[in-house]
């Protein structure tokens, strides 16, 4: 998993955006958060865990192994390497995302 993302494969804006709203001078001070969601099954529906968890988890494998097509069809991902990323999220237990997300106040204007 770690070749894949942090290959630069999969860019991401994310860790800028702060700054980039900071800069404007039209936003109170943004917020970052990050969130890990499951794209691989984190636990098996037996467990402890909600149905809802595990539900979600598949879905999110399956959007994931999508990308990974869409990447190979856009010529920007090796077909072999698409393979080996799916067939780890079927394999392994607890892969997650992790997704930013960023919001701010639009400043008063006085």
């Amino acid at each position: 998993m770690y070749h894949v993302w942090r290959s630069g494969i999969v860019p991401t804006l994310a860790p800028e955006i702060p700054h980039l709203i900071q800069q404007t001078g039209s936003f109170e001070q943004p917020v970052s958060k990050q969130w890990a969601i499951p794209i691989s099954t984190p636990y098996s529906p037996d467990s402890t865990c909600s149905s809802s968890h595990y539900f979600i988890s598949r879905v999110m494998a399956r959007v994931t192994q999508g990308l990974a097509d869409a990447l190979v069809a856009g010529g920007l991902f090796p077909p072999e390497d698409a393979d080996a990323f799916k067939d780890e999220l079927e394999d392994r237990d607890g892969i997650c995302s992790i997704y930013q997300t960023v919001w701010a106040r639009k400043r008063s204007i006085v």
